[in-house]
């Protein structure tokens, strides 16, 4: 809407300037094209304005949340890893059910 309302001010005051013999009609329509070429990073702006509030409003809503969220619960202390893994009862059959195929135990050590 501003765009439109800038670039119409512009194509009056150009139109102003050929009646007046100021400046010719091609030097109007170069100028209404670069305007409309200068004016377009600006109504990006401007419309993403709105997005851009938003994400700033959600921005402080989530740090407020965060600063207050109660700290963690202690953890439950786990061994160091020892680097091998080990299952047992395992079982491999065909899809649909029906008797074991192979059943066992799988061993693997690190390296």
């Amino acid at each position: 809407m501003m765009r439109q309302a800038i670039q119409s001010m512009m194509l009056a005051l150009g139109a102003y300037l050929v009646v007046t013999h100021d400046a010719t009609a091609g030097i109007m329509v170069a100028t209404t094209i670069l305007l409309g070429c200068v004016l377009a990073p600006v109504e990006q702006v401007v419309g993403s304005w709105r997005v851009l509030a938003e994400g700033r409003a959600a921005f402080r809503r989530l740090a407020a949340l965060l600063a207050s969220a109660e700290a963690e619960a202690p953890r439950m202390a786990l061994p160091a890893p020892s680097g091998r893994r080990a299952a047992g009862r395992g079982a491999v059959s065909r899809h649909g059910g029906g008797e074991h195929r192979a059943t066992g135990r799988c061993r693997f050590r690190a390296g």
